[in-house]
This record gives C-alpha cells, sequence and structure tokens, in this order.
C-alpha cells in the first residue's frame, strides 16, 4: 500500500483485525496505518446503524 489509512469510528462498533489480534473499536476510537508497513487488516461491522422509531 502507498497511502497512509485511518479509521475513525462514527457510530456502532467494529472489530479491528491485524496482524496483532483482534480490537473492538467504538465511537471515537481511531486506528492508523502508515504507509509501506507491513500489517494486514481488515474491519468487521457489528452495528453500523441503529434504527431510530
Amino acid at each position: 500500500m502507498d497511502k497512509d489509512e485511518f479509521i475513525y469510528v462514527l457510530s456502532g462498533e467494529i472489530t479491528l483485525v491485524t496482524d496483532r489480534g483482534e480490537e473492538i473499536l467504538t465511537v471515537g476510537d481511531c486506528a492508523g496505518f502508515p504507509a509501506g508497513v507491513a500489517d494486514g487488516h481488515c474491519l468487521n461491522l457489528i452495528n453500523l446503524w441503529t434504527k431510530v422509531n
């Protein structure tokens, strides 16, 4: 990857999976991945949207 990546959680929860394992991120949490650093990562969405009646 030749560009930095940044994640900021606006709502709900996500599971961040990296080479170091899994971590739950909630509202206000963030994570960054500098370009050129080998660290595989993916995001698993848990509760992206909350329905309001």
